[in-house]
């Protein structure tokens, strides 16, 4: 089993959250904590995920599109990354996902 996630640092206009999306197998699953007014530091992040990760309260959805993974080169996939942090800022899916929770 792969599990693949991805945490991104957003600031919304008034707070910086941290959003943690965890695809596992078929489930898909969201978190969001906010972290403060000021731009956290490096020392802040890793203390987040390595000690306080039960901080998280993950919204858990079952994901019914299957995608086959498949190896990238890293050089190529540095360049999708930066591709994506100039264009795009968190996932649509993590947005609709944490909209739903708050309903």
């Amino acid at each position: 089993m792969v599990i693949r996630s991805c945490l991104a640092i957003v600031f919304d206009g008034s707070f910086y959250k941290a959003i943690l999306e965890c695809h596992n197998g078929k489930d898909y699953s969201v978190a969001s904590v906010i972290l403060g007014s000021s731009e956290p530091k490096t020392s802040l992040i890793l203390k987040l995920v390595n000690n306080d990760y039960q901080r998280f309260h993950f919204h858990h959805v079952t994901d019914k599109t299957i995608k086959i993974s498949k190896h990238v080169n890293p050089k190529r996939a540095q360049r999708l990354a930066n591709k994506v942090m100039k264009h795009q800022g968190i996932s649509t899916k993590a947005q609709s996902t944490l909209q739903k929770q708050f309903e």
